[in-house]
């Protein structure tokens, strides 16, 4: 009978006592989005990757990690398969022959060349675009080529010549598409002032009476 009026007056006393139990975890809270941490997550992705220089080519599946990166540092960018559209097929003529010892360095000679993968691509969408990309990378000074057509009157007058060929009216205009990371952070750039406007100025408070200005 002791044992029994023991063992219901510690079921009471344990009953009156305030709970000790652990507090079940909080889940984590999801990262703030910030412009800093956006550019700063597409650098580390491309800085990541070997062999990779700023201002090389990018592909679709380079954007889809990409903005897969972004997101995870706390921004999901909308539309995310027209960003990779806008770049240059994993498979593509560019990103294979470009994808070379030889194509590299014709590539990041091309890359110091203002709208130099426009023209690039202009040009191996030519009829004959593959064997002359080709001999482009080959030969030396290829990349004259690509500067002489973006940056020189009579450059600009042979790509209006070559507009007339079929598919080829906007020869000089840039393409509209997404070559390196450079640009990518550009376009995220202008994607998040449109998702994150500015907030109006407050008017600056005034001290002794006096107007603001």
């Amino acid at each position: 009978m002791l044992a029994g009026l023991l063992t219901i007056t510690c079921g009471l006393a344990l009953a009156a006592a305030p709970s000790k139990l652990a507090p079940a975890p909080s889940k984590l809270e999801p990262p703030v989005a910030t412009w800093r941490a956006t550019k700063e997550a597409v650098h580390d992705h491309f800085a990541g990757q070997p062999d990779w220089r700023p201002g090389d080519l990018i592909t679709k599946s380079d954007v889809r990690a990409a903005l897969a990166a972004v997101g995870k540092a706390g921004w999901r960018v909308p539309d995310a398969g027209d960003w990779e559209a806008a770049a240059l097929d994993d498979e593509g003529l560019l990103a294979r022959e470009l994808d070379t010892t030889a194509g590299r360095r014709f590539m990041r000679k091309v890359a110091t060349v203002p709208q130099g993968f426009d023209r690039l691509d202009r040009l191996a969408g030519l009829p004959d675009g593959a064997k002359l990309l080709k001999q482009l990378i080959r030969n030396p000074g290829g990349e004259d080529l690509i500067e002489y057509l973006a940056v020189e009157p009579q450059g600009r007058q042979l790509g209006r010549m070559l507009a007339q060929g079929k598919g080829q009216a906007k020869f000089n205009q840039a393409t509209g598409r997404i070559y390196t990371a450079e640009q990518l952070v550009e376009r995220l750039r202008s994607a998040w002032k449109q998702a994150h406007p500015a907030e109006p100025s407050q008017p600056r408070q005034t001290t002794g009476g006096g107007r603001s200005r």
